[in-house]
């Protein structure tokens, strides 16, 4: 078997006379004359090594071979359009797949804001999520296994993770952190408090490997040059797990303004006159050169960076 490469703009030609079944119309249509029109038919025909039209005096009309490589050429000419079209539209960040890490489900109320407008943007990018802790995702994203994830970190911390120069974190918006306390509480009627008010207690906190984040802030606070207040601090994995345990009056909790809204039912909230903050950035591989992760980043920049989320409505 002969070794045939088929010319596309010779295939477009041939659908033209094929369709219009007269060599003049058909050079009309493409804007071309007619003899070099015939040529190209003529060769296409000897490639083939068949007949794709018979010729009568004044008309002429396919051979079951043309009508063959007619159904075949519609079909393949769509997809290479089509295929041209989607190479272009994943080149551009218009199409692919993004995975996106998050923490816990408070933090899907940002999210989904960005997620709601970087759809309008890119309908036709598909987004995963995966709800994991910050050593998991920093895991996830080495291995490439997701894109990008977003991490509650200390409000000092960017640049590069330690231990994986390849990862690099972005700061995005700031939380401030809030108290949470048990409902019955000896403080819970106390519109304002300070670390001052605190002695004797546990707190409920994240741990602080592998990144620094709310465990230094509140070592920072209970610790600090102008505070020794007498604490013990229990970490746990998850948020959500910190939260039940200080609803059910194992402790209290140093938290993020996010999670209010969905747990305001369960606990009291109260502002500190600390006015303690935490960073939520963004981490991915530096090599990364995702088109669809690149244009996920700049709807990020222009949607939440430098935001400031206070806790003003508790007062």
């Amino acid at each position: 078997m002969k070794n045939i490469s088929l010319d596309t703009r010779r295939l477009r030609y041939f659908v033209a006379v094929a369709e219009a079944l007269n060599f003049r119309r058909a050079a009309e249509v493409l804007n071309i004359s007619q003899p070099p029109l015939s040529q190209q038919i003529q060769t296409l025909e000897a490639e083939l090594g068949a007949s794709l039209f018979i010729r009568h005096r004044r008309s002429i009309e396919l051979t079951d071979a043309g009508h063959v490589l007619l159904h075949r050429t519609r079909s393949l000419l769509a997809l290479m359009e089509a295929t041209a079209v989607e190479v272009g539209m994943v080149g551009r960040g218009e199409m692919g797949m993004l995975g996106i890490g998050y923490m816990s489900a408070a933090m899907l109320g940002r999210l989904a804001s960005i997620l709601a407008m970087f759809r309008l943007k890119k309908p036709k990018v598909e987004v995963r999520l995966k709800q994991a802790q910050p050593r998991d995702q920093i895991d996830a994203i080495a291995s490439g296994e997701i894109d990008v994830g977003l991490l509650s970190v200390s409000t000092t911390l960017k640049g590069a993770v330690s231990g994986k120069p390849e990862l690099a974190l972005e700061p995005l918006w700031t939380e401030e952190m809030v108290l949470a306390l048990p409902i019955d509480h000896r403080l819970a009627n106390q519109p304002y408090l300070s670390f001052q008010h605190f002695d004797d207690e546990t707190f409920m906190t994240l741990p602080r490997a592998p990144l620094p984040g709310a465990y230094d802030q509140l070592v920072h606070l209970c610790h600090g040059p102008d505070t020794a207040r007498t604490v013990r601090i229990q970490e746990v994995e998850e948020l959500p797990a910190s939260l039940a345990l200080v609803a059910a009056g194992y402790g209290i909790g140093l938290v993020p303004v996010c999670v209010m809204e969905s747990w305001s039912g369960a606990l009291m909230f109260r502002r500190l006159t600390e006015r303690p903050a935490i960073q939520v950035s963004m981490l991915s591989r530096r090599d990364n050169r995702s088109p669809v992760l690149s244009a996920f980043r700049n709807a990020v920049t222009h949607h939440n960076r430098g935001a400031q989320y206070s806790a003003d409505a508790l007062h």
